[in-house]
C-alpha cells in the first residue's frame, strides 16, 4: 500500500525537505494575476479603497432597516452581498499573494497588514448587521 505524501505547505519552498526524500514531481503554481497583480498592486489597493467606502454607505442605513421597502430592501441585501464578494476575493488572494516564504520579513508585514485591514473591514460590516438586528 502506497504511503501518503507528508503535508507540504503550498508556501514551502522549492527546496523544501519535508516530503521525506519522495519525489512529489512537478507542483502546480498559481498565477494569482488575474485576481491582483502583485500585494503591492494598484488593483488590490483599489478594492481595499472600494470595500472602505462602499462599507461606509452601508452604515449610514443603520436603524433604518425596519423601515425600508421591499425594494430598498433588496438593494440592501444586494450591496452587503458585493462588498461581501469584494472582502472574500481579498480574503482569499492575499495569503497566497503573500508567499514569499514564512521567513521573508516583508511578506509576514503583508501578511498580517492585509490581515487586519481585512478583519477590521468584516468587523465593520457584520457588527452593523448585528446591531441592526438586535433592535
Amino acid at each position: 500500500m502506497p504511503q501518503p505524501h507528508p503535508a507540504v505547505p503550498f508556501w514551502a519552498p522549492k527546496d523544501d525537505t519535508r516530503s521525506g526524500g519522495v519525489d512529489l514531481g512537478p507542483l502546480p503554481e498559481w498565477n494569482l494575476t488575474d485576481l491582483y497583480t502583485s500585494p503591492k498592486g494598484q488593483d488590490l489597493a483599489r478594492d481595499f479603497a472600494d470595500a472602505e467606502r462602499r462599507i461606509a454607505a452601508f452604515e449610514v442605513h443603520r436603524g433604518q432597516v425596519a423601515g425600508l421597502d421591499s425594494g430598498a430592501f433588496g438593494a440592501g441585501i444586494a450591496e452587503y452581498e458585493g462588498i461581501s464578494e469584494t472582502l472574500g476575493k481579498i480574503g482569499s488572494v492575499c495569503p497566497a499573494l503573500a508567499v514569499g516564504g514564512r521567513s521573508d520579513p516583508s511578506a509576514a508585514l503583508f501578511r498580517n497588514l492585509e490581515r487586519y485591514r481585512l478583519a477590521a473591514l468584516c468587523f465593520r460590516l457584520e457588527y452593523r448587521l448585528r446591531q441592526e438586528s438586535s433592535h
